[in-house]
């Protein structure tokens, strides 16, 4: 018996016809609701790509059959708070072409504004997929799931679980993981999609490693997205988050939060802007210790391998000073970007 496999572009306009705001079943079968910035496939360049790194805000269906969570979907099953950061799948086995056609309209949907479902509810629960931190080395990809193709969201949705993604602003300068160089700082977030909230206006708030923070007043929308600057200033060896959440009246969105570093210099792990012995001690400190991380955590990574493993880092940075070992790779010897 010859098997039909429905393209995920040929589903993606069924189920919009239909739309999801009509109860499709007595559970709603959608693993995963996304709002995606990007997509990264993998090997790069690739025509037949093995993995696939998914940026931008989700929320995921639940634990169990019909799951827990804040948000229940209108026809059955909850789903958990929205997260920002990314997910990153393998191939499915057996599944790989019907899989790379769903990446591949998934990259063609990246950064529109297009909420999107995709994934299965109960495959998800068992291989429990999550959502990666932006700082987090892209390794151990989870399995992705096939589920009933590419679903497209309505923009004015009712639907709670896709409704919150689109009722959520977007931190878009700095960006998630970013790093930037030491001064003033312009905080730029992308307006609410969903329509309901069109009015609304933007709350920014900013806090160093330090402690210190600084919240802005209600803020009028702009007319795509909203920015502030706030008076802190971004310095050497500080990590800074920054949110942003929307009001109107007594309504108020869940809250954005990106995270950035500054520029750095590679094994300049304490912070008198020094390179020598007592970074290596700094490190090793940390390890057995208890001490202060480093700030950032990335000026620990002294070998440039995307890992701060203490002792490793700490022997690579003793050579380099007293052995001739190889220097530290970039930003090294003078301040820079994250690579």
């Amino acid at each position: 018996m010859r098997r039909c496999i429905l393209s995920p572009a040929l589903l993606l306009g069924l189920v919009s016809a239909v739309s999801l705001d009509r109860p499709l079943s007595a559970s709603d079968p959608v693993g995963v609701y996304a709002l995606i910035d990007k997509v990264v496939l993998e090997p790069y360049g690739a025509d037949a790509p093995e993995r696939i790194q998914i940026w931008g805000v989700f929320t995921l269906s639940g634990q169990g059959r019909g799951g827990s969570g804040p948000f229940e979907a209108e026809f059955g099953g909850f789903y958990e708070n929205p997260e920002r950061g990314y997910l990153y799948y393998s191939l499915p086995p057996g599944s790989e072409e019907p899989a790379r056609l769903e990446w591949n309209d998934m990259k063609n949907l990246a950064g529109t504004g297009q909420c999107i479902g995709f994934g299965d509810r109960y495959i998800r629960y068992q291989r429990k997929e999550r959502v990666r931190s932006a700082r987090e080395a892209p390794a151990s990809p989870d399995a992705y799931s096939i589920g009933f193709g590419l679903v497209k969201v309505r923009g004015d949705t009712q639907n709670p679980p896709p409704k919150a993604l689109l009722s959520m602003p977007a931190p878009q300068l700095p960006p998630d993981g970013a790093s930037r160089e030491p001064g003033p700082v312009v905080l730029v977030a992308r307006n609410l999609l969903h329509p309901d909230y069109q009015n609304a206006g933007y709350v920014f708030e900013i806090e160093n490693a330090s402690g210190e923070r600084e919240q802005s007043p209600v803020l009028e929308p702009g007319s795509r997205q909203t920015e502030w600057a706030p008076q802190m200033a971004v310095r050497l060896h500080e990590e800074y988050t920054w949110l942003v959440w929307a009001k109107e009246k007594a309504w108020k969105s869940p809250a954005a939060e990106a995270t950035f570093i500054p520029y750095f210099v590679r094994g300049q792990v304490n912070p008198d802007d020094d390179l020598d012995i007592s970074d290596a001690v700094a490190l090793l400190a940390h390890a057995f210790l208890g001490k202060a991380a480093p700030k950032p955590r990335e000026a620990g990574d002294v070998n440039g391998d995307g890992k701060l493993e203490e002792i490793p880092d700490a022997i690579y940075l003793l050579l380099y000073l007293f052995r001739g070992g190889p220097a530290p790779p970039p930003p090294f010897p003078d301040p820079g970007p994250k690579p």
